[in-house]
């Protein structure tokens, strides 16, 4: 018998969270943002006209106390995207429209499990695209978006020195992305390079328009080149770096599994040894803006793929290269989710998250939390 939970019905839901970390038997840990209380209207002129002030705290939730926390960290603005680092908790969040000239201007944060946060911000206006967070190496992270005006996509990749951070821009893909895309840190450890894969430029979801181009960005130069095709084209698919310096590409929507029909469950690796696409094992559920994570406790052998369409967890080994439905929830999301929080508990592996955003469709779309969601993820053998 898997011995209950304590509940967390009582968990403040009412600010943006992304991704967080756990520990084993530890705290759950993520950067959220409320509303100032007891704050005024700030009157940004007639042209703008008002706004609510708001701020970022820190929230936490130990699933084996029930302990939950909430901690204001004295700064202004709101969460776009977050993911657990090395180092602790890396943050893209605005500014705030109660900060002078905070128009489009971003702000990217370092919090770490003790001492203060390392802060920047962005000098250019920038604007609240989607942002995709991707660890690097330990004191490096890249962060994906692209340009409003354009749909080039942009990179920027911040590093950790000492007690700062900096941040470099990378030159644009001079590809218009409309849709998605999907990125993954890509290569052996000595030479990473950040991997654009598919997408799309079309009006409309699906594969009317979808990509099956890649390209890659080297880090150490700043230059684009392409890369290889990929097997099928795909929109809204995912892709995962794995521990060999391949990427594990799966689902999105296809040719063959168009908009209406559900999206595709089949899924294909770049290998790095001879730069080609390879088919592997389909997986037991066809799935559209996803993500990959590690199992807990089998991290670097165990991916799970989760949040997106599908309302199931589904696990890959990678030494056996077989795939296992190992949880599930209610029903999927279009929204891709806004929090996931693998964890183990009495020796059991559970995923909670957030699973359904009311709001609208955009990068904020995690500010309306209504309901949250926890499974158990059965093991992969026994």
């Amino acid at each position: 018998a898997v011995p209950p939970l304590p509940t967390f019905d009582q968990l403040p839901l009412e600010g943006p969270m992304a991704f967080g970390t756990g520990a084993s038997a530890g705290t759950l840990t993520w950067i959220g943002s409320r509303p100032v209380k007891n704050q005024p209207l700030v009157d940004l002129g007639a042209k703008e006209k008002q706004c609510w002030a708001w701020e970022l705290v820190k929230r936490s939730w130990n699933p084996g106390t029930g302990a939950i926390d909430e901690r204001p960290l004295g700064l202004p603005g709101m969460v776009i995207g977050q993911s657990p680092v090395a180092a602790g908790i890396l943050t893209v969040t605005d500014l705030g429209c109660q900060t002078p000239d905070s128009s489009g201007r971003l702000r990217v944060a370092l919090f770490p499990a003790q001492g203060q946060p390392l802060t920047l911000e962005t000098t250019e206006k920038i604007g609240a695209m989607a942002w995709n967070i991707l660890p690097v190496t330990d004191d490096t992270s890249v962060i994906v978006t692209r340009v409003k005006a354009t749909r080039h996509i942009l990179v920027y990749v911040v590093r950790r020195q000492g007690n700062r951070l900096t941040l470099e821009r990378m030159p644009e893909l001079p590809v218009a992305y409309r849709g998605d895309f999907a990125a993954a840190v890509a290569g052996p450890e000595d030479g990473r390079r950040l991997m654009i894969l598919g997408g799309s430029d079309g009006p409309y979801r699906g594969c009317m328009e979808c990509r099956n181009e890649t390209h890659f960005l080297d880090l150490r130069t700043a230059t684009w080149s392409a890369g290889p095709p990929m097997l099928e084209a795909r929109a809204e698919l995912g892709a995962t770096g794995l521990p060999d310096g391949s990427v594990l590409v799966t689902g999105g929507w296809t040719k063959q599994a168009e908009w209406g029909r559900g999206p595709s469950a089949t899924a294909e690796r770049w290998n790095p040894a001879t730069n080609r696409f390879e088919a592997v094992a389909p997986m037991p559920a066809g799935t559209a803006l996803h993500r990959g994570f590690w199992l807990p406790g089998q991290e670097g052998k165990s991916l799970l793929i989760t949040q997106g369409l599908s309302n199931t967890a589904q696990a890959y080994d990678l030494a056996t290269q077989t795939w296992r439905t190992v949880g599930s929830w209610g029903e999927g999301s279009e929204e891709g989710g806004c929090l996931f929080m693998p964890f183990t508990f009495d020796g059991n592996a559970y995923a909670w998250m957030l699973h359904r955003s009311e709001g609208h469709y955009s990068s904020k779309s995690c500010m309306e939390q209504k309901f949250a969601r926890l499974t158990l993820l059965r093991p992969l053998a026994g």
